[in-house]
């Protein structure tokens, strides 16, 4: 157990630093979350080294990042209507199916290439399939684009990624483990489709049940057990073989259609961005030490592809379900970042001995670069064609001028 002032000083600091790189950030026009990022690379091994992922406070910093994400899913579903979640139900599909083939092919390739194993290829593949949508939807909530065609095909999209990401991690684990088996696949499936059974059918009776609960007495009452529910979505989902985050999406999806959702919105955001989020993306930078991966040509071309295969395989898609091109690269960008199940298979992998260690280097370096690059590349790419124009055409004016 940490020392508690030293565990209060190190919340502090991270809090007070994030919340400044954050206002900096905003000032000169870009999202927040860049800075939190920025933050925590600046305070871990990759430059200061004042926060590490063995330090006295980890454990904590870990658990509470794992909270504030799941808040922010939650708050993302809060706010999307379940109408434009369900219109976007088949792109989705298709963004998701050729997203996953597009990025697995081309990180099976490339290691290929260098030298990599069939099954550390497979594995290398493995990391690239999967979408983390923490990064893209605080960017599309501070945009005001969430509710957007693009922003709802783009969540669909990630919960679908979410479960080929899954079924891989069953697949190559297994096998890593030497324990894999047909029937544990199946098995593996079902209880995902049952969960997805139990989220939809909670889209019908939750919002009724919150407006009952809406005449309790005790202070705050509504939030606690709407919280409540939310961490017992994210517990189902973790147990039948999901990540925790899609239980929570699924959780304020369900709740979007009660008629004190927008209050109960504005009470999750005080706790999530006035607290937890902030950590989440902070401990994202603390976890990267770009030491690791410091003059690797693979590792180069392992963060070319991270960005690239999004881009052709979510853009393709969008394009193939009827997306005009402004808009399928929208899609391309949202869907760049990776975390949690890429993170979790490429331990896996490295810690069953299948894998080399150089690859969680790498993948840490893909999620760090990809957290840093999606935000701006979203938002450039949100901005009409003739706001581009002019932007460019001011700054080439300028260097006429000098």
């Amino acid at each position: 157990m940490p020392d508690l002032a030293l565990l209060l000083l190190h919340l502090s600091v991270i809090l007070l630093s994030s919340r400044l790189a954050g206002e900096i950030f905003e000032r000169l026009k870009q999202p927040a979350v860049i800075g939190e990022i920025l933050v925590g690379l600046l305070l871990g091994p990759s430059l200061l080294g004042l926060l590490s992922t063995s330090s006295p406070t980890s454990e904590i910093f870990e658990s509470l990042s794992q909270l504030g994400i799941i808040l922010l899913l939650f708050l993302a579903g809060l706010t999307v209507r379940v109408g434009e979640f369900r219109k976007a139900g088949r792109p989705g599909l298709i963004v998701a199916a050729t997203g996953v083939i597009t990025a697995f092919l081309l990180g099976f390739g490339v290691a290929s290439i260098f030298g990599w194993t069939k099954i550390e290829a497979a594995f290398a593949g493995g990391v690239l399939m999967a979408t983390s949508v923490g990064v893209t939807v605080r960017t599309l909530l501070e945009l005001g684009k969430l509710h957007s065609q693009v922003g709802a095909t783009i969540l669909s999209a990630a919960v679908i990624d979410d479960v080929f990401g899954i079924a891989v991690l069953s697949v190559l684990g297994g096998v890593a483990s030497a324990s894999f088996s047909p029937s544990g696949l199946v098995l593996t499936c079902l209880l995902m489709g049952l969960f997805f059974l139990l989220a939809f059918a909670a889209l019908r009776f939750m919002p009724s049940l919150l407006e009952r609960l809406e005449h309790l007495r005790t202070e705050k009452a509504t939030l606690s057990l709407s919280l409540s529910l939310a961490l017992l979505f994210s517990v189902l989902a973790y147990k039948l073989g999901l990540a925790a985050i899609t239980g929570a999406f699924f959780a304020g999806l369900a709740f979007s259609g009660w008629r004190g959702a927008g209050k109960l919105r504005e009470e999750v955001s005080s706790i999530g961005y006035g607290f937890l989020v902030p950590l989440f993306f902070v401990w994202c930078g603390v976890r990267a030490d770009l030491h690791l991966v410091a003059g690797s040509w693979l590792a180069f071309f392992f963060l070319a592809i991270c960005i690239i295969d999004k881009l052709v395989g979510c853009g393709g898609g969008a394009l193939l379900v009827g997306m005009d091109p402004r808009d399928a690269l929208r899609v391309g960008v949202g869907m760049m970042p990776r975390m949690e199940v890429a993170l979790i298979l490429a331990s896996i992998g490295v810690s069953s001995g299948a894998v080399r260690p150089q690859l969680l280097s790498m993948t840490v370096l893909v999620v760090v670069a990809t957290s840093l690059l999606t935000p701006p590349f979203l938002k450039r790419v949100f901005q009409g064609p003739s706001k581009i124009s002019e932007s460019w055409g001011a700054r080439v004016r300028a260097n006429l001028k000098t």
